[in-house]
């Protein structure tokens, strides 16, 4: 049965049965939007919403002339959601609770709006769904196909190579391909990007298909050549120009390269079909227009080149004085009384200086590790690739997450080897400000280079014996306490 009614009265029923859906899904909510800002792989998920958003809007005429029907057939797919959402919150299912909600939202306009607005915007609203956080589980698949193209390129620079699945030992040191190498957050927005220049062009059904499976291929074979380009430059420039120009940031550059020249010569292969079709007199405007698309590329590539140059300038006369970092100690204090322990393995190459310092809070004993960079060279770098707070030979990651105490964010990790369990709290300090976030860190140490300014920075790995829940009281008591501690001393130095 459908009914007919007004635009005010649906805005009206949609409105507040929203206000009552916001209420009871906020914590699915909560956890999709911080998947979406800490997570490298799935930070494409706000984007997602603000495209559908827009669409939607482009709509608005066409929908105005729409009158607004409450379809009740529609009500089904409503309560199969809300089924679903009630079993994954019973059963403790993450993925099905935010499937459901997100299929709420979508079912929820058809039932309020009709079949005619629901089909209007059909694609902006199933394009929500590329906002779930899922197919991690295919992230070793992609690390396996990246792995052989590195191979191969090794193979064609005849570089001696031992591999062993996934790592990579040249002459130039040792090399993974980690998860956010595997390219599976660029297959990821290759679909995104691809599905909507489809809807863009109004393109058929078939066409779409062979567009997502071209971007997809070229996505993949982008990541490895990508990933082989790294390796193989390391191996022959020792190091110096991957870790200077950090591989993610440089994944990231290559890719859009690769996707704009790719939709380019989309976009004029389209072109091509079309003026076949039309008048000869718009080949002139349309040789005239490609007259101007040159000129600015050739514009765009010198101003490349001038900032390349200009980087390679500041990197040859850049200089740090790392003597200051001497002065760095860890804190003794009545507080919490120091203890002798066994050094915490952390995995930083490169560091100036490494400072170990153990504790006890709460009978629990912490193990505290402040690592030294000054940044000074390509063999000083805080955030790289090579970097962990633990050795993944000989521990296996369990969980990685961001959490926060007393409104500052840190990085909790889960670590287990056989029988033993470690937690891990940790975050950098550079001039003066502390963040678990490596983007970040990189983001200041390059405003410290391109102003000549010190690029002093540290990491701090809090290590403990146990899971998180064993010492979740004392982290949270210690951990704020030891990083205003380290903060003030890199103010003093910086």
């Amino acid at each position: 049965m459908i009914r007919v009614y007004n635009h005010r009265a649906a805005f009206l029923l949609h409105g507040f049965w929203l206000i009552g859906y916001i209420l009871l899904s906020k914590e699915v909510w909560q956890s999709l939007i911080e998947k979406w800002l800490h997570s490298g792989t799935y930070s494409h998920g706000l984007l997602v919403f603000f495209f559908s958003a827009i669409l939607i809007y482009q709509k608005k005429n066409q929908l105005s002339r729409i009158a607004p029907q409450l379809m009740e057939s529609s009500f089904i797919a409503f309560i199969g959601c809300g089924i679903l959402w009630f079993f994954s919150t019973v059963v403790q299912l993450k993925l099905g609770s935010q499937l459901a909600v997100i299929g709420l939202l979508i079912s929820s306009v058809a039932l309020f709006w009709g079949k005619a607005i629901f089909y209007e915007i059909k694609f902006p609203l199933f394009f929500l769904l590329l906002a779930l956080p899922i197919g991690y589980e295919l992230v070793p698949i992609f690390q396996w196909i990246t792995a052989q193209y590195v191979q191969a390129g090794l193979s064609l620079f005849s570089i001696p190579v031992w591999q062993e699945g996934t790592w990579f030992i040249t002459s130039a040191g040792t090399f993974e391909i980690g998860p956010s190498c595997s390219g599976f957050r660029y297959v990821i927005a290759i679909l995104a990007v691809s599905l909507l220049y489809a809807h863009w062009q109004s393109w058929s059904v078939w066409r779409t298909v062979l567009l997502i499976l071209g971007t997809l291929i070229m996505a993949i074979s982008a990541n490895g050549i990508r990933a082989a380009c790294i390796v193989i430059w390391a191996t022959f420039t020792d190091t110096y120009y991957a870790i200077v120009f950090d591989h993610e940031i440089y994944g990231w550059v290559f890719f859009s390269c690769i996707l704009f020249f790719f939709f380019l010569l989309t976009e004029l292969f389209s072109r091509k079909n079309t003026l076949k079709s039309e008048h000869r007199q718009y080949s002139a405007l349309h040789h005239h227009y490609s007259v101007l698309r040159m000129g600015k590329t050739g514009i765009a590539a010198l101003l490349c080149t001038a900032t390349v140059l200009y980087a390679q300038l500041l990197l040859s006369q850049q200089s740090t004085d790392v003597s200051v970092l001497e002065t760095m100690t860890l804190p003794t204090t009545s507080v919490f009384d120091p203890i002798s322990s066994n050094e915490w393995p952390v995995s930083y190459v490169g560091a100036v200086r490494r400072l170990s310092q153990g504790y006890r809070i709460q009978q629990k004993a912490v193990m505290v590790t402040l690592v030294l960079y000054g940044q000074e060279n390509s063999d000083q770098v805080l955030v790289q690739f090579k970097n962990k707070p633990y050795q993944p030979a000989e521990w296996r990651l369990v969980e990685d997450r961001f959490f926060k105490v007393q409104a500052k964010t840190y990085r909790g990790i889960q670590l287990k080897r056989g029988l033993e369990r470690k937690t891990l709290v940790t975050w950098y300090c550079i001039d003066g400000i502390s963040t678990p976030y490596g983007w970040q860190t990189k983001v200041i140490d390059g405003y410290q280079w391109l102003t000549r300014k010190p690029r002093h920075a540290g990491a701090i790995v809090l290590s403990w014996d146990g899971t998180w829940r064993d010492n979740q009281q004392a982290i949270e008591i210690f951990s704020p306490w030891i990083r205003q501690t380290v903060e003030e001393q890199f103010k003093m130095i910086s």
